[in-house]
């Protein structure tokens, strides 16, 4: 996570205008097609961290949290003038945003709840149908209790 934010705001201040053309809209309701694809991808990296249990809130969440944030510090900086742009802000808020979003390691045997619902729901999505022992709508129903025990 921290590679890939500190990248991303990287490439944001070297390529401002290009940036802004990726990741700005003028009109609510639409994403660019640049930032559609850095959420799958996000999603694909946390899909992968929900399932190792690493993650304290549903992927989705935190994939709309993460881009927030990285995309706000983004801009702020891009909007500042290079002389009074701080780095510590871009890593101070990279690091709150992970220790709010992510466990200190794998699912320990006290993990909470949440994490263990968490982590059983990415495992069901990634599995193929074929292999589960319960019928689709039975998966779609542990599914959603799985999310609620998570909140």
């Amino acid at each position: 996570m921290r590679r890939g934010w500190d990248m991303h705001v990287d490439f944001g201040l070297k390529h401002p205008a290009f940036y802004l053309l990726m990741y700005g809209t003028d009109r609510p309701g639409r994403r660019p097609p640049a930032a559609r694809a850095a959420r799958e991808l996000l999603m694909t990296f946390l899909d992968r961290a929900a399932a190792d249990g690493r993650l304290r809130v549903p992927p989705a969440l935190a994939a709309h949290l993460t881009l927030a944030a990285v995309t706000g510090v983004t801009l702020s900086l891009i909007g500042a003038p290079e002389s009074d742009r701080d780095p510590e802000v871009s890593t101070r808020m990279r690091e709150a945003l992970i220790d709010t979003l992510t466990t200190d390691a794998g699912p320990a045997p006290d993990a909470t709840l949440a994490t263990r619902a968490l982590a059983l729901d990415a495992t069901l999505g990634d599995a193929d149908p074929a292999t589960v022992p319960l019928r689709p709508v039975e998966t779609a129903l542990l599914r959603d209790w799985l999310r609620q025990l998570a909140h």
